[in-house]
């Protein structure tokens, strides 16, 4: 038997950034070549899917877990923390991986008697390109799971309590470049050329006005500049160069394009005005929005009860994106939360850890699912 806490401090320590997880999945093979029963197919380059056929008719579960770390430095002392520079698991997904390693172990030992389990690691989810990617390789096909389930760590929320909400769970999240061409200058004649950074102060002040951040419901819309470049430190030279990258976020996907539309056209008509090319890039790490269904929410709170589990529901969906909205786009299934602890550091904070303890709650709701659904 593997030592769930030691295999995921394992993975904490050799992070492995989206597009880039070819030793950790190489070690899930591993893992999985250990236990034999698992049949373990390779889907969209480092994707795994670890398949347990009962050869009974019944139901096909899928659960899944990432792959991938993130872009940021791990500052921390713990004799585990991230031994690659500029990367670390400071999302939790070493500790969803050990999620399904530990129930793999326990459905080696105890098969269910009917039916399919399906565990999916899935790289590239914190670009919001990998879901995509597995569902679309054209080995998916062979799998027609009946239901998704996916759990994220939340902090901030009674550890061990399970979080969820039917409907739209996260966001709808794209993100988009605007580059403005306009005509370099002597800073002592201006008007001999065209510095955009007139327009890009006003399409700030517009994508500001697009906004409303602090609707909670379905007007609910958030554009963040997130990054802005004009010209250089020249001071004798007016620039004919800028760059601005929003993200835009929204709970339902139509919006979401409304917004973008508006944008887009204010840009397009103030640029032919002033005589600025500009060039926009539109479906940048896209992410649809999560929406869980009511038969998998079911099944997920039946197994909390019985487990004893606290749970809590949101009013309001989450407002970051998580790329599982493509799994929930096309099956019944649900996204949840299980918290992490009231106080501890939040996601992609540089100290935050995932916290062993949490491994035997998210074992133990998704074998009680399993069992519940194909016993």
């Amino acid at each position: 038997m593997i030592d769930l806490i030691d295999l995921r401090r394992e993975l904490h320590q050799r992070p492995e950034i989206s597009g880039e997880e070819h030793h950790t999945s190489a070690r899930i093979k591993e893992i999985f070549r250990q236990l034999g029963r698992f049949k373990v197919h390779e889907l969209a380059g480092t994707g795994l899917i670890a398949e347990l056929d009962t050869g009974t008719q019944g139901p096909s579960l899928l659960f899944r877990a990432e792959l991938d770390a993130l872009p940021i430095e791990e500052k921390a002392d713990w004799p585990w923390v991230s031994q690659a520079p500029g990367k670390g698991h400071l999302c939790g997904h070493d500790g969803h991986m050990t999620f399904l390693v530990g129930l793999a172990q326990r459905l080696q030992s105890q098969p269910p008697a009917k039916g399919k389990v399906l565990l999916c690691f899935q790289p590239a989810e914190e670009t919001g390109e990998g879901a995509l990617r597995m569902l679309q390789d054209p080995k998916f096909e062979a799998f027609s799971p009946d239901l998704v389930f996916a759990i994220h760590n939340l902090p901030g929320f009674p550890k061990h309590q399970i979080l969820w909400k039917e409907g739209a769970f996260t966001a709808a999240v794209e993100s988009m470049v605007i580059r403005l061409h306009g005509k370099t200058s002597h800073a002592a004649e201006p008007e001999q050329g065209v510095n955009p950074a007139w327009m890009v102060a006003d399409i700030l002040k517009v994508s500001k006005s697009l906004q409303q951040p602090k609707a909670m419901d379905k007007d609910f819309c958030l554009i963040t500049p997130v990054h802005i470049a004009v010209g250089e430190k020249a001071y004798g030279v007016s620039p004919g160069y800028g760059e601005l990258h929003y993200t835009l976020r929204t709970f339902d996907a139509d919006l979401l394009n409304r917004k973008k539309r508006d944008l887009i056209q204010f840009i397009e008509l103030k640029a032919d005005k002033l005589g600025i090319d500009a060039d926009i890039e539109e479906n940048i790490e896209p992410f649809r929005a999560n929406f869980n269904a009511p038969i998998a929410i079911k099944e997920v709170r039946k197994a909390a009860s019985e487990l004893g589990l606290s749970e809590k529901m949101f009013v309001h969906p989450l407002r970051w994106g998580e790329d599982f909205g493509e799994f929930t786009s096309r099956f019944d299934g649900a996204l949840i939360g299980l918290g992490a602890g009231e106080h501890e550091p939040a996601l992609h904070n540089p100290d935050y850890d995932f916290p062993d303890d949490l491994i035997e709650t998210g074992i133990n709701l998704f074998e009680r699912m399993v069992r519940n659904k194909l016993s």
